[in-house]
């Protein structure tokens, strides 16, 4: 097939001849539809790991910025899209306005990255009072044709129990929670990626879409 003779052309210089062999062989066996199709998901894969890639470099000079910051706290919000979908934001937190339209949309196998600021959690309450602290929140939705999710982080500080301790120190409580809410359901997965233990208790999340 002239569309195997193609695809495997352009493999030369990245995989070996013997790896190349094997997919020639698996190809053989596929009608033309088929192989047209490994060869899309081929690409969108690589295309995705590419660009997951970069946005875990980006992820890593923003937390290297922002931790140089001690008057706002910062959660950055990485989104890497594994669909072939493209998202949109459609509400949040924030007023949608002030996002450009480009951060607003992530596309195919790609990811979208955006920093949130506010004033660091602190406490409410007076010392003879129920200890209180007030709260950082944040929350916003992406959507495109049938699919959805929307996302929502939490943080707040408590007092950790420590008999052996004299003073009173705070740390943070973060929460987040994500969730498919389109008619057809996505995968949404979450991971901490940074978080600091002190004030400003910045942190950052890594969010994954999948079909």
């Amino acid at each position: 097939m002239d569309i195997i003779k193609s695809y495997l052309e352009t493999l030369e210089g990245k995989v070996d001849s013997e790896k190349i062999n094997e997919i020639k062989s698996y190809l053989s066996t596929l009608s033309n539809d088929e192989v047209l199709q490994y060869i899309e998901e081929t690409k969108h894969a690589e295309t995705y790991n590419s660009n997951y890639i970069k946005s875990q470099k980006e992820l890593e000079k923003e937390w290297r910025a922002s931790s140089k910051t001690t008057s706002y706290n910062s959660i950055l919000v990485n989104i890497t899209n594994a669909t072939r979908e493209t998202f949109t934001l459609t509400d949040s937190s924030w007023d949608i306005d002030e996002t450009s339209p480009d951060e607003r949309i992530i596309p195919p196998a790609s990811y979208g990255f955006f920093l949130l600021r506010s004033e660091p959690p602190k406490r409410t309450s007076n010392a003879n009072s129920q200890f209180r602290s007030s709260e950082v929140k944040h929350s916003f939705t992406y959507r495109s044709g049938e699919y959805a999710f929307e996302f929502s982080t939490l943080l707040k500080l408590h007092i950790p129990y420590d008999p052996f301790s004299f003073s009173v120190k705070y740390a943070p409580t973060r929460q987040h929670t994500i969730r498919s809410i389109g008619s057809k359901k996505l995968i949404c997965l979450t991971d901490l990626e940074r978080q600091q233990s002190e004030a400003p208790y910045n942190y950052a999340i890594n969010i994954n879409i999948r079909n």
